[in-house]
């Protein structure tokens, strides 16, 4: 399964997910949306220009 979403705006978000009216756990899912603004990212290796890649973030105050 894959998911995409978009915020509109900064904050805590609730996400529920379903198929055929099935409730999917976790349910419902608590994100948090930040500002593109306020996020660095430093080159990642093994990813190329235009395709998905994959990563874990960390949180600095």
């Amino acid at each position: 399964m894959f998911c995409e979403y978009r915020i509109r705006q900064v904050g805590e978000h609730r996400l529920e997910m379903s198929i055929c009216g099935k409730k999917i756990d976790p349910f419902p899912l608590y994100i948090s949306g930040y500002s593109s603004e306020k996020v660095k990212i430093e080159p990642l290796g093994g990813g190329a220009p235009g395709q998905p890649v994959q990563f874990i973030g960390e949180l600095f105050s």
